[in-house]
């Protein structure tokens, strides 16, 4: 046989649940801040977003949690978002611990504890430094490249190509 329930047993139950819902309120709205804060830096207008809460029955319509209290370090526990237009494709920072990480996809789980809003700065501008010394080191290649081609050439290649 189970104990019957009381009246305390209800109340008490009710102000857990309210004070679950406003911590969950913490989460979503910490969630908006940081996604909200991605796409004005970015210069990309949000249009809309959502996560997939849980499928489980227990945690239904919840805020999905998981991944930030397991210790993972991106978030991308089922969510989605859009802009209005396409994602840049810069949408992309070198995190401080030297990673690339695709906004469009994830952010670092710490942000939901630290200030991340330097470091969406600095990764963007380091990033897109790292893409110009991609270009850079793509074009010295090709430049290399060819000088070996024409050292390869007789001087009678070169003439017909004119080269000389």
């Amino acid at each position: 046989m189970t104990p019957k329930l009381t009246k305390e047993h209800i109340t008490t139950l009710q102000e857990q649940y309210k004070e679950y819902l406003l911590r969950q309120e913490f989460f979503v709205e910490r969630f908006k801040y940081i996604v909200t804060h991605m796409f004005d830096h970015f210069g990309m207008r949000l249009d809309t977003f959502e996560y997939e809460a849980a499928d489980d029955i227990e945690n239904e319509g919840m805020f999905p949690i998981n991944s930030i209290c397991e210790g993972s370090d991106t978030y991308s526990d089922n969510f989605e978002y859009w802009s209005l237009g396409e994602f840049k494709p810069d949408f992309v920072i070198i995190d401080k611990n030297g990673e690339d990480i695709e906004l469009a996809y994830s952010f670092p789980s710490r942000w939901f504890f630290e200030d991340f809003e330097e470091e969406l700065k600095d990764g963007k501008e380091l990033f897109l430094k790292s893409l110009e010394e991609d270009a850079k080191k793509l074009e010295d290649n090709k430049k290399g490249i060819k000088a070996i081609a024409l050292s390869k050439l007789s001087i009678e290649e070169k003439k017909a190509l004119g080269l000389i």
